[in-house]
């Protein structure tokens, strides 16, 4: 797994301030959580570069030393107790008066409190239940809908009331984006783990935390049949 507690990079045609890189990429969250490989015990990661990891191979033939392990589903076992936030990516389909339409779906309270400046509510208000859901500003003109129109997708099937407009900080505003409730048949579109987030409000890890997680996820894999 890799954390972020810092800064990463954002680029919007313009050189930001190390607050609002902050601000963009966690919110008022704490630090978030990614799935970036499987269980190794020799798994080392940079601060500055949370996503960039290192691994033992042999130097004759770049083959990873030890056995390698699949990807952890879910970073969330390693996470009881700390209120994290998941957010997931996937891929939807939509009804349009033309016939239909891909979208990107971010599925998950992407409207959450604590993730004010990560994603930003431009028009409406934060969804609420699991009928509603938000659609970015380039989804809007994609679909041909407005605030309070029905959007139905096709895959997963679902019909939602479009409670506002919000977006991701990194987005343009021609992103064409729908953000859906967390359901058992929404978090089926993410496909993959590694694009998922989970984000802490208030605990902060440290290095030795983040090395214990990781230990943690080498005993699992170890036990497994």
């Amino acid at each position: 797994m890799a954390f972020v507690a810092g800064v990463l990079v954002y680029a919007d045609g313009r050189q930001p301030t190390t607050a609002e890189r902050i601000d963009a990429e966690l919110g008022a969250a704490a630090a978030w959580v990614a799935v970036v490989n499987g269980p190794d015990p020799s798994l080392t990661q940079y601060d500055d570069q949370p996503l960039s990891i290192e691994i033992d191979r042999n130097p004759r033939t770049g083959e990873p030393t030890h056995e390698q392990q699949p990807l952890p589903g879910s970073a969330a076992p390693s996470l009881a107790g700390r209120d994290a936030i998941e957010i997931g990516v996937g891929s939807a389909t939509v009804r349009t008066a033309s016939g239909i339409a891909p979208v990107r779906a971010v599925i998950g309270d992407a409207s959450a409190d604590v993730l004010r400046g990560r994603f930003l509510l431009r028009e409406g208000r934060a969804a609420a239940g699991l009928r509603e859901a938000m659609v970015s500003p380039g989804a809007l003109e994609r679909l041909g809908v407005a605030i309070g129109d029905t959007v139905t997708l096709t895959g997963p099937e679902g019909s939602y009331t479009i409670s506002g407009v919000l977006s991701r900080a990194e987005d343009t505003d021609a992103a064409v984006t729908i953000f859906l409730p967390a359901t058992a048949q929404t978090r089926a579109l993410q496909t993959d783990v590694q694009q998922m987030r989970w984000y802490l409000p208030t605990w902060h890890p440290a290095r030795s935390d983040i090395s214990r997680l990781n230990a943690a996820e080498n005993d699992r894999a170890s036990e497994l049949p």
